[in-house]
């Protein structure tokens, strides 16, 4: 998806992080628009956004902070 291995590893992890949060977040519409090598080592901020329920035109979106080396996922709701 991504021209980077572990971009691609950071957006899966947000991708299972947001499915734990609000069940299955691809029947919500999950976009994973924008992954960014974070300022440390093997970190990233995935954007995202997804409807909150099912049939809603609004979205929510987030910026999820993933940590390769330690598995740690931070998410931060963005307006």
């Amino acid at each position: 998806m991504f021209d980077d291995p572990q971009a691609d590893e950071a957006a899966e992890l947000a991708r299972s992080f947001l499915d734990s949060r609000h069940g299955n977040a691809e029947m919500l519409g999950l976009q994973i628009t924008e992954v960014i090598a974070g300022k440390e080592p093997h970190t990233w901020i995935v954007k995202a956004n997804l409807h909150p329920k099912i049939g809603w035109p609004e979205r929510i979106y987030y910026h999820v902070n993933v940590n390769l080396m330690t598995g740690q996922v931070d998410l931060q709701q963005v307006q």
